[in-house]
């Protein structure tokens, strides 16, 4: 439980695990954690911090991913878990309409964090030799906050390749099904 004299004016929900791996091979274990990682830790941290933000009309920031918008071969687990975040999110919001707490859902691309080299899972990302800083996300999550905007997509032009995988989806999964094939086949 929450101390009552605590005063929380932001929760930032950050905690986060990759799973790279095909939906044929992926382990029920490591799902599942993903999920509790990923999904149910959000969901249970923001219910004990609730009323306290409440209180002080504070702000949740929750850090989802591009892949929460659009699917990619062998990461459907970490998709998956994103999609949920992203409805938490969204509803939560609106029910916490009447309430003045912001909720601020960052849908985040890559970020040189070295994320993908502590994933679960047997396949190995295609190499993407673009990423932005974590110096300009935070400046952009920062600003974002201010604004109390609702969903920020970092860095932005990923906004148009999620546009374009939903408009030409079948380019698409030709496309990121090779370059992850591609991929898997020169690790070896």
């Amino acid at each position: 439980m929450v101390n009552k004299g605590i005063k929380i004016d932001v929760l930032i929900n950050n905690a986060g695990i990759g799973l790279y791996e095909s939906w044929e091979e992926m382990d029920m274990a490591d799902l599942r954690r993903l999920f509790e990682v990923n999904f149910f830790s959000v969901v249970l941290l923001t219910k004990l911090f609730l009323p306290h933000l409440k209180e002080k009309k504070g702000s949740v920031i929750n850090v989802s991913s591009v892949a929460g918008k659009l699917y990619v071969p062998f990461m459907g687990g970490y998709c998956a878990s994103k999609y949920a975040l992203n409805a938490f999110s969204d509803s939560l919001r609106a029910e916490l309409l009447n309430d003045g707490v912001h909720v601020l859902n960052l849908i985040v691309g890559r970020i040189n964090t070295g994320f993908s080299s502590r994933a679960m899972g047997s396949k190995k990302p295609p190499d993407t030799p673009f990423g932005d800083s974590p110096e300009g996300f935070a400046d952009a999550v920062y600003s974002a906050y201010l604004k109390r905007k609702r969903e920020i997509t970092y860095p932005r032009w990923y906004r148009y390749f999620i546009w374009i995988s939903r408009l030409f989806a079948p380019v698409y999964d030709r496309i990121v099904l090779k370059k992850w094939t591609h991929s898997s086949s020169s690790s070896r």
